[in-house]
């Protein structure tokens, strides 16, 4: 496809409103996925450039949270990790997966990930002591989870990450928010570093358009 200058502004306007998403509670891989898929984008070029610019005004948003002490820091290390890998997995079973079915997979789970979404934003996120039983496996079904949805699709996933850390680990809003960040960061950096080697990125439609964003939030 032919990128014009008509097309890199959309683009810019569009991550730039989703960046504010994603630095607040996630889910502006919902805006910018159905824009890309319109744009004519290549599914497995729409995962990879998503990731990439999703990544970019994530880190932002946690440096933010980190600072105020709203990061839940006994569970980070393992969150990540557990996040990484289950979002590599799932991006490497994507490439396995032709353009054509992957943009129909894409497009049906698209309708189903708002409904997700519009049903955690109902919820209401009271906090409770952090559980001492069965602590880490609570973080690593979280992570490797959502994770996996990640990797595989991703629009709506902050906000999994949000609610599966205040219904496993009891966090209140703030905290769960912060932490999911890290979770989200992982599983971004994950399917970067797997679409990486296959360089399903479109890198001009990147430039700074997401930071302004998550540095508007701070």
């Amino acid at each position: 496809m032919d990128i014009t200058l008509t097309v890199i502004l959309v683009c810019f306007v569009v991550f730039f409103i989703a960046g504010f998403i994603d630095a607040i509670a996630g889910g502006g891989g919902l805006i910018t996925m159905p824009v890309l898929l319109l744009l004519g984008v290549p599914a497995h070029y729409t995962l990879g450039t998503g990731k990439l610019a999703s990544s970019l005004g994530s880190i932002t948003a946690l440096i933010t949270f980190w600072k105020r002490g709203a990061v839940i820091k006994e569970v980070v290390l393992l969150g990540v990790i557990t996040s990484y890998f289950g979002a590599v997995i799932a991006s490497a079973t994507t490439l396995l997966i032709s353009n054509e079915k992957m943009t129909i997979i894409m497009i049906f789970l698209l309708p189903v990930a708002i409904l997700l979404s519009l049903f955690c934003g109902t919820l209401k996120l009271t906090e409770e002591d952090l559980p001492k039983k069965g602590l880490w496996w609570r973080v690593s079904v979280i992570g490797l989870s959502v994770g996996f949805y990640e990797g595989f699709f991703g629009p709506g996933a902050g906000s999994f990450f949000l609610i599966g850390i205040h219904l496993l680990l009891k966090a209140g809003l703030v905290k769960a928010s912060g932490t999911a960040k890290s979770f989200n960061i992982a599983a971004n950096l994950g399917a970067v570093t797997t679409f990486l080697p296959q360089e399903r990125f479109i890198t001009r439609w990147l430039s700074p358009a997401r930071l302004p964003a998550s540095w508007a939030t701070a």
